[in-house]
């Protein structure tokens, strides 16, 4: 005779917070001001399917941007690294150094102390002189 396991007969919801946010697609981003406005102000719809969440009108919204995964691969073999090293944000606390590179630091506009560290680890003689 076999046994099946049963499913628990309610699951738990899930809370969703500044320090557990869902993170929502966006399915529209459209700036709203012409060009050389002193502001910027957009339109954005996300998807909050599955989440519980209604937004409503006044709410406010977290942007948490990523890097490109590509990028973030490229970034990773100049620094001659598998991405699972675990690394120190001040903010978040101890994290892959993959996870830190696709969630939680810049790498379009790199600050020139980044690429100096960058080219003294790699050893990489073009990012040196970028430096």
């Amino acid at each position: 005779m076999a046994v099946q396991e049963s499913e628990p007969e309610h699951k738990s919801k899930v809370v969703y917070s500044r320090n557990h946010p869902f993170m929502a697609p966006v399915l529209k981003n459209v700036r709203l001001n012409g060009p050389g406005s002193a502001k910027e102000t957009r339109h954005v719809e996300l998807l909050l399917e599955g989440s519980g969440i209604q937004y409503e009108c006044g709410d406010s919204l977290g942007v948490f941007p990523t890097n490109d995964s590509e990028l973030v691969d490229l970034a990773l073999e100049a620094l001659k690294s598998k991405g699972d090293e675990m690394v120190e944000d001040p903010q978040w606390g101890a994290l892959p150094l993959r996870a830190a590179l696709l969630r939680r630091y810049e790498l379009n506009n790199v600050p020139p102390n980044l690429v100096k560290a960058v080219a003294e680890r790699s050893g990489d003689q073009r990012l040196a002189e970028l430096a």
